[in-house]
């Protein structure tokens, strides 16, 4: 008895949904809508489309089982038929020959070596089984259904019609000077704010020591009290002072105090400095502190110190500490 294992396929396949071949794969059915085509004018009905997958070679018993009781053999003999069949399938897809399952469909090796199933048109659906196709072509009206015209409905034209109504072209021409003008205008300001204007914060000026206050013996400066009296009686009064011609012994700039002959003086020295900044700092500290300071050039350095009246070497000793104490440790007496 010849046993048919590819009829046994076709027939397998109306009952279950895959179907696998032991040793060559297995074809699954899957389920696909009713169709229109719109160029042969046909209405497919639904069906189930065939694939084929190559990974699926275990057995599952199903294929053997059915065999086995269609032909009324032993399972030896329905899985013996099957590896024959399989034998068979294989030999002619190495020879790169297309091996055609009945009703089933087309199956060759690609130039990857890679399995394509090319599917029949059967349907395996048990539902529309049987149903042809139906001819199914677009419904024609000879007649034009007659519309009332609706009346256009006026819309106010917005910014992006205006825009494209104006020729650029023509409105960049007619306006040209203003435009210039106005990137010049443009390009000033830019300037102005961005490079001439100073937005750094002013720095408050700092109270600066009078400089008819340095070097000046402390007996020798006058009240506030004395200049105001002085203003008050030279108010009203229109006073002419002739320059006197200066002598040379004048004109030196000798950076000493001024003495009385009943009075006496020291220079204690706080330090020297070739900054000039570092000497205005330090002479505005001596005057802040209630002091008169003292400065003298020494070459490329300048002697800025204290200048003071005492009575006795006691008022120079006092003096002396209190010094160290506020500017400068090494403070010392260099002139009495």
């Amino acid at each position: 008895m010849k046993i048919d294992v590819n009829t046994s396929i076709y027939e397998l396949l109306y009952e279950k949904d895959e179907v696998n071949i032991p040793g060559l794969g297995g074809f699954s059915a899957h389920y696909k809508p009713a169709v229109v085509d719109q160029i042969q004018g046909q209405l497919h009905p639904p069906a189930k489309e065939l694939q084929f997958n190559g990974n699926l070679v275990v057995d599952d018993g199903f294929l053997v089982q059915y065999i086995q009781e269609k032909y009324q053999v032993s399972p030896v003999d329905a899985q013996t038929a099957i590896r024959e069949y399989v034998r068979g399938v294989k030999a002619a897809l190495e020879r790169q020959e297309i091996v055609a399952f009945p009703r089933l469909g087309r199956l060759y090796l690609d130039y990857e070596h890679t399995y394509k199933f090319l599917p029949d048109t059967t349907n395996f659906n048990t539902d529309s089984f049987g149903l042809p196709k139906v001819e199914a072509y677009p419904i024609a009206h000879n007649n034009k259904p007659n519309y009332t015209q609706a009346t256009p409905v006026s819309e106010t034209p917005s910014w992006r019609k205006r825009l494209e109504d104006i020729h650029l072209g023509n409105w960049v021409q007619n306006n040209l000077i203003w435009l210039t003008t106005g990137a010049f205008l443009l390009l000033l300001a830019i300037v102005y704010f961005g490079f001439l204007r100073n937005d750094d914060p002013v720095t408050p000026p700092v109270a600066g020591i009078p400089d008819e206050r340095v070097n000046i013996s402390p007996s020798m400066s006058t009240t506030e009290e004395e200049e105001d009296a002085a203003l008050l009686d030279t108010n009203n009064e229109e006073t002419v002072i002739e320059a006197e011609p200066e002598s040379e012994e004048e004109n030196l700039d000798t950076e000493g105090p001024t003495r009385l002959p009943d009075e006496k003086f020291c220079i204690i020295s706080i330090g020297s400095f070739g900054n000039e900044d570092n000497v205005r700092k330090l002479v505005e500290k001596i005057y802040k502190e209630g002091y008169e300071p003292y400065t003298e050039k020494k070459g490329r350095l300048t002697m800025v110190g204290v200048q003071m009246r005492y009575n006795n070497e006691s008022d120079i000793k006092n003096a002396l500490s209190t010094i160290r104490k506020k500017f400068e440790a090494g403070a010392k007496v260099v002139k009495k």
